[in-house]
C-alpha cells in the first residue's frame, strides 16, 4: 500500500504519566496501540510497550488517508498552544503521507481538524475492537 504512518500521542501535562496513550497506523495498515496504567520511569512519557490491535485492509487504510487529506489537518500550524491554560493536555500527531512528513502539536487546545483526525484513528481502534476512549 502507501508509504505511510500516523502515531497519535495524547500526553497529560500532570507530574504522572498515568492515562498518556498512543496509536500507530502502519503502511501495511497494522494498527498499534499504548496506553500507560502504571507510572512511568523519571523522565519517561512512556510505561507501556505498543500492543498490535488490528489491521486495516487496502481500501480502509486508503479512505483513512483521503478523510486525512480532506480534513484540512494538513494545512494547520505545526504547533497550537492555548498559553493561558495550565495543566490539560498535549496532543501530537506525526503524519508521513505523499511523501512528506508532517507533525502537529496542541497543546489545552482543540482544532476542529486536528480533532476529525484523531476521531478516525479512534474509530480505527473501535474496528479493530478496543473500546474507544478519545
Amino acid at each position: 500500500m502507501a508509504d505511510v504512518v500516523i502515531e497519535y500521542q495524547r500526553i497529560g501535562l500532570l507530574p504522572t504519566c498515568l492515562g498518556n496513550e498512543r496509536i500507530r497506523i502502519l503502511a501495511d495498515g497494522g494498527i498499534e496501540h499504548g496506553a500507560n496504567s502504571r507510572e512511568c520511569e523519571a523522565g519517561a512519557r512512556w510505561s507501556s510497550d505498543w500492543q498490535e490491535a488490528g489491521r486495516l485492509d487496502d481500501a480502509a487504510l486508503a479512505r483513512l488517508l483521503t478523510a486525512i487529506r480532506q480534513s484540512g489537518l494538513l494545512a494547520l500550524p505545526p504547533t497550537m498552544i492555548d498559553e493561558d491554560a495550565e495543566d490539560g493536555r498535549r496532543e501530537e500527531l506525526r503524519i508521513h503521507i505523499d511523501g512528506a512528513d508532517h507533525c502537529f502539536a496542541a497543546q489545552n487546545c482543540d482544532p476542529p481538524a486536528l480533532r476529525a483526525v484523531v476521531r478516525l484513528l479512534w474509530d480505527a481502534l473501535a474496528v479493530a475492537g478496543l473500546p474507544r476512549s478519545g
